[in-house]
């Protein structure tokens, strides 16, 4: 029988049996080879070089750690291999020492060969031409003792270098397969610079303590072992956040992405990373960590516009932290925790009492965390900058005259306690009472008379240059800017109300349904006016930040705030219940139009632009209500933001209405506002899925139904 050559037959081999060895001049093995009837023969091994996923998936590997397959599939944790990554090789780099103790001993190795070759230049070992009068076999045992000598100095030679191979291997330092998926050391270590000192994320959520990150990102990066997971995706997860909040034409280290399409790229891919690990790491229980990565990715939506992934984010962000008992204060469930520790989870679950409130009320859908004793217990965090905050000292408290960095967040989670009877009684099954809304208004009044008088002066219209912090000024405004918009929900609905001017002149009204009408009527003019203030704020806003801090402007909120005052303007319009001339809305709502501009023009967020599309829409209703229509507002941008500065700062300057205010002439009323109830709550009015879905049609559909009568 024929055995195939091995070139033929590669992995295979046949194994004859012979008592004799096998060797060709061996009968008996030669005999026994003839009488056996059957080879055995064993099949190969085949060793998977691929990771597991792309061998699960029947796809090429490009056998690196972790492969570009996993990369883009966003699943960089799972690229598993059975015998390790092959990857390309490090070439080794002899330390100078070691490489001149080589090239020492190549000369003793060549004056050995010299020795024995009897004392022949390098230039005389060319075999000299065959001498008739030397026999073959001096010359051949010349030539094996030299081929001898020469041997086993190079074998020693090449025992050298494999021991300094190896030295060189244990000195270069090993990196894990999480490391390698996260971009260039220097580009991760900007971003997080750019991320804590020079962002405003930090300015208006608090969600991670820098000592603890930075401790935590020093021994992640230092491992290569037991890497955890849960801050990979948080660092990821911060990162994203960076990249987001990274005003255009930012200059950074060669390491930083250039152009915006670079740096959308890696924003996708970091950001793929951390929701893909997050993910797979769902079976574990959450850590502190995986919490604050989930509150991260749920703000990074919320900015982007993605408000189902925010509430899903933070939805699972809460439950985790609840899982982790932080509903609970820490000082009273874990007496013998440090107190710094205690400070980072009470202002963790605060951070997320925020987040729920604040979702809450922007999709008018219910809340998850329970205020009551029975459900939460842990404590308001304290009023004390972050630095000092170590596990060396005691937390400094302060009071909230004096402001700390931490003293924003504070008012964000008071506010947020406020503004849960808005979002429970005003847009929950039940309707409110109107003796409820003027109860909810009298708790946000009380609320701003409490703000500390340097967040105030902060907030001025009028505020000389220089005079706070760029980051107090930034939250001042930010802080009236919600609550504003916030009173602006607790009455917009009063649009869809019938107005006192018909129950004027009907015969017959009662003077209870004439109280009502007023009611309504002043709950309208008060929503106007906060239209304007809140307008009038982003316009103050953008002047100052566009050239200075111009990552300020890169959060959705201010779209969102705008476009909604714009729109509740042209509704009080078109319904004829505004008290101003028609002119006057005209100019607000083309003033919001600019605004959108300038914020589509310095931020690459889609909401902007979706707005502009929709505030036109809005211009070109407007438009066609009045006697002498004007332009067409695409050819006609209006007042731009700086010229309608003036026009802000005026309307900031004048005094604030209330409703308290417009009811004066109302006497007795209180039994009455207790039994009349707000039905117009049940109307429809766009909200933020709006501008994410941009849907033209429905939307000049609901200002025909407003508008019809």
């Amino acid at each position: 029988m024929e055995i195939d050559p091995p070139s033929s037959r590669e992995g295979e081999f046949s194994v004859i049996a012979s008592a004799g060895g096998g060797t060709p001049g061996n009968s008996e093995s030669a005999t026994n080879a003839g009488s056996s009837s059957h080879k055995v023969k064993m099949r190969r091994h085949r060793v998977v070089l691929s990771c597991k996923p792309c061998h699960m998936h029947k796809q090429k590997c490009d056998r690196q750690y972790p492969c570009s397959r996993c990369i883009k599939r966003g699943d960089p944790a799972l690229c598993i291999y059975e015998n390790g990554p092959l990857g390309p090789s490090t070439p080794m780099r002899p330390s100078a020492s070691a490489s001149g103790d080589l090239a020492q001993r190549v000369a003793q190795l060549e004056s050995l060969v010299q020795a024995s070759l009897g004392g022949q230049t390098k230039a005389q070992l060319t075999p000299p031409a065959p001498n008739p009068l030397i026999s073959n076999s001096e010359t051949t045992g010349a030539s094996e003792s030299a081929v001898q000598v020469a041997a086993a100095a190079l074998g020693e030679l090449s025992q050298q270098q494999d021991r300094v191979q190896d030295v060189e291997e244990i000195r270069t330092p090993k990196i894990s397969p999480f490391q390698s998926a996260l971009p260039q050391r220097a580009c991760v270590e900007e971003l997080l610079t750019f991320f804590f000192d020079y962002s405003s994320f930090n300015q208006l959520w608090h969600v991670i303590h820098r000592l603890d990150f930075d401790r935590s990102y020093v021994a992640f990066m230092s491992r290569t072992d037991a890497i955890n997971t849960d801050f990979f995706a948080l660092l990821n997860a911060v990162c994203a956040s960076a990249l987001q909040l990274t005003p255009e034409g930012h200059q950074g280290s060669p390491a930083f992405p250039k152009d915006s399409i670079e740096r959308r790229s890696l924003k996708n891919r970091v950001l793929n990373h951390a929701q893909s690990t997050l993910a797979s790491e769902s079976g574990r229980p959450p850590t502190l960590e995986r919490v604050q990565g989930f509150m991260i990715l749920a703000i990074f939506h919320l900015n982007e516009g993605n408000f189902w992934s925010c509430y899903d984010l933070s939805g699972t962000a809460i439950r985790a932290a609840q899982f982790l008992g932080m509903n609970r204060d820490p000082a009273t469930l874990w007496p013998n925790m440090a107190p710094d520790e205690v400070e980072v989870r009470r202002r963790l679950w605060a951070g997320l009492c925020v987040l729920d409130r604040k979702v809450s009320l922007l999709l008018k859908r219910p809340h998850i965390i329970q205020e009551s004793v029975r459900h939460c217990s842990t404590y308001p965090p304290a009023n004390a900058d972050e630095h000092t905050i170590t596990t060396s000292t005691n937390v400094l408290v302060k009071p909230m005259s004096e402001p700390t960095s931490h003293a924003f967040h504070i008012l964000q989670l008071l506010w947020a306690k406020t503004t849960r009877r808005l979002a429970d009684e005003c847009f929950g099954n039940t309707r409110p009472s109107y003796s409820t809304i003027l109860s909810i208004e009298r708790e946000t009044l009380q609320f701003e008379a409490q703000i500390p008088q340097a967040f105030k002066d902060a907030a001025a219209p009028d505020l000389a240059k220089g005079s706070f912090p760029e980051a107090l000024r930034f939250q001042a405004l930010y802080l009236m800017m919600d609550v504003y918009h916030a009173r602006l929900k607790l009455t917009r609905y009063f649009v869809f109300s019938q107005s006192s001017s018909e129950l004027d002149g009907s015969s017959g009204v009662s003077k209870d349904r004439r109280n009502v009408g007023t009611f309504e009527s002043s709950a309208r003019n008060l929503s106007v006016a906060n239209c304007k203030r809140i307008l009038s704020l982003v316009t103050v806003a953008i002047n100052e930040w566009k050239k200075n801090v111009p990552q300020h402007l890169r959060w959705a909120v201010l779209v969102l705030i705008t476009f909604d005052a714009a729109l509740h303007l042209t509704l009080c319009e078109l319904r004829r219940f505004a008290r101003p001339p028609l002119d006057d809305a005209y100019t607000w709502v083309s003033l919001a139009a600019s605004v959108f501009r300038e914020l589509h023009a310095l931020t690459d967020n889609s909401l902007s632009k979706n707005a502009l599309t929709l505030t036109e829409v809005l211009l070109e209703k407007l438009s066609a209500k009045q006697t002498k229509p004007q332009t067409s507002p695409r050819s006609t941008p209006g007042p731009s933001v700086s010229e309608g500065l003036e026009l802000a700062v005026r309307t900031l300057l004048e005094a604030r209405p209330t409703m308290d205010g417009l009811l004066s002439d109302c006497k007795d009323c209180d039994a009455l506002w207790l039994t009349t109830t707000a039905s117009v709550f049940e109307a429809y009015f766009p909200g933020p899925e709006s501008l994410s879905l941009l849907d033209v049609p429905t939307f000049e559909h609901f200002l025909n139904s407003c508008t019809a009568r």
